[in-house]
């Protein structure tokens, strides 16, 4: 048994109005049994989940603690998020990105308005105001106050997508601070940015933001977005399942147009479709299908995401991490563009990052599961809402976050430790020494096994930066493990050539 740990960050409690009329609070978690599974894991810093959306704002600071840093771009070694000192001009690391300091954009200046949008990249998947992204300021990932379309879609609609996704899949626990995202005790978010600031991107950047998540590490990949049909898009198939063969979990919201009779009653939007990702549908507090949230033969599982009545009054809505964009700061006097702030919205896209945020608390756990056993033990675990086994409304169920750690095999006389594995130099560049009495696991980030080192009586072991047929692995972080007396102990290692 276990005491529910509840965050002291205030917008957790549950204040039993979830529409937008009372202000925020984080029903979404109590109701997928966060607190619960918090007593457990809250998440390991070796985690990383990609949220490719339309950037982040890195330096909202519910958001910050937990954006990662590229240890092969962090020139200095010091950790620090915008460290221009970093930036320069080189692919230190190696992955086949320049400057990929805390993730990538593929979008770069493009503003949403753009018949034809040229083809732009850059280092900087931050969502910001003013700064030197190379287009001078006001920087167009917070919008131009234009676009939309004839008053039913505002201008600006996609600026804050993907900082509401990462915020609800992992803001900063603990922090006194808004949210508690589902894993935001430690992993951390790497942005990738594909979204253009009205919303929409192509699919050759998707596939690219994609390709960018395998090659940085990622174990979770986050794709609130989706296209018009289920029907998989080449490009988009392609890198999906480069990224699957990669042991790479890919999550993606099942889409939001339900009910429309172009789409029938028994579809996904693609990616969602896919066989190798795993689709997330959206419900309410009760675990009901939200009206809006498309369902199927495809769907695993729903997570909450907010719901709504036939005629369009929100009943239920999920609060997250916001940032203000021009067309906002435009409307409302009181607010200033680029003003890091909070939110709510309503949809898959909101349920897709509680189901990311929860893989990341699994792995934390146990990062050598595959993807096909992390699937596996979403839908063994998910709260059976509906008729018993899968059903075409709630795929499995409403995810259940302590049920699918305590699957995991984690009690209190397995809890990680570290004081059992010195390690030294950390980084290194050639070889380390590893200090521990037992047997030694080495894995990377993806939870791959890369090298097995045996007890032979002496406590210290050489690690020359190979796996096991000799092969050198790639520079990146790596995770030790070792058993002793029944109690698990890792430690992780940065590998620098």
């Amino acid at each position: 048994r276990y005491i529910a740990h509840i965050p002291n960050d205030p917008y957790f409690p549950d204040d039993g109005d979830h529409t937008d009329t009372s202000g925020p609070d984080q029903f979404d978690k109590v109701v997928i049994h966060c607190p619960e599974a918090w007593d457990i894991e809250r998440g390991n810093e070796n985690i990383l989940l990609a949220i490719i959306d339309s950037g982040t704002d890195v330096d909202h600071p519910d958001l910050a603690a937990n954006i990662f840093v590229n240890p092969g771009e962090d020139i200095d070694g010091d950790g620090e998020l915008y460290d221009i000192a970093d930036l320069d001009g080189l692919d230190n690391d190696f992955n086949g990105y320049i400057d990929d300091l805390f993730g990538y954009d593929l979008v770069g200046g493009v503003t949403g308005e753009e018949m034809s949008p040229p083809d732009q990249e850059d280092w900087n998947p931050d969502v910001h105001y003013a700064g030197d992204d190379g287009w001078g300021e006001p920087d167009p990932s917070v919008g131009n106050g234009l676009g939309g379309f004839m008053g039913i879609i505002p201008p600006d609609m996609g600026v804050s997508h993907g900082t509401h996704c990462s915020g609800i899949a992992a803001a900063v626990m603990d922090n006194a601070l808004m949210f508690a995202g589902v894993a935001g005790g430690g992993c951390k978010i790497v942005p990738v940015r594909v979204g253009n600031p009205e919303g929409s991107m192509t699919v050759t950047d998707i596939a690219a933001g994609i390709e960018y998540g395998v090659a940085i590490g990622a174990h979770v990949l986050s794709l609130s977005l989706g296209g018009m049909t289920s029907e998989p898009e080449p490009v988009e198939s392609l890198a999906i399942d480069y990224a699957w063969a990669a042991g790479v979990v890919l999550i993606c919201a099942s889409g939001n147009n339900a009910g429309m009779p172009f789409f029938g009653n028994d579809t996904c939007a693609y990616p969602s479709s896919a066989s190798k990702t795993i689709a997330v549908g959206s419900c309410d507090a009760s675990g009901e299908r939200a009206s809006y949230s498309q369902h199927g033969s495809m769907l695993d599982v729903v997570a909450p995401g907010g719901s709504s009545t036939a005629m369009g009054a929100i009943t239920e809505t999920i609060w997250s991490t916001w940032i203000t964009s021009v067309a906002e700061a435009n409307d409302d006097p009181s607010l200033t563009a680029g003003e890091h702030r909070y939110f709510h919205a309503e949809g898959t896209s909101m349920a897709c990052p509680q189901v990311t945020g929860l893989c990341g608390l699994i792995l934390s756990r146990d990062p050598t599961l595959d993807n096909e056993e992390i699937r596996d033990v979403l839908r063994a675990t998910a709260d059976d809402v509906m008729a018993p086994g899968h059903d075409l409304l709630t795929g499995y169920g409403r995810v259940n976050a302590y049920a699918a750690v305590v699957s995991v095999g984690v009690d209190e006389n397995n809890l990680p430790e570290s004081h059992g594995i010195t390690v030294f130099p950390n980084p290194f560049n050639a070889v380390c020494n590893i200090v521990a009495e037992g047997d030694i696991a080495i894995y990377d980030v993806r939870g791959r096994s890369v090298r097995e080192l045996a007890f032979d009586g002496g406590n210290s072991r050489l690690w020359d930066g190979a796996d096991d047929s000799g092969a050198p692995v790639p520079s990146g972080i790596y995770l030790i493990k070792m058993e002793e007396n029944g109690k698990a102990m890792s430690r992780t290692v940065i590998f620098l050539k």
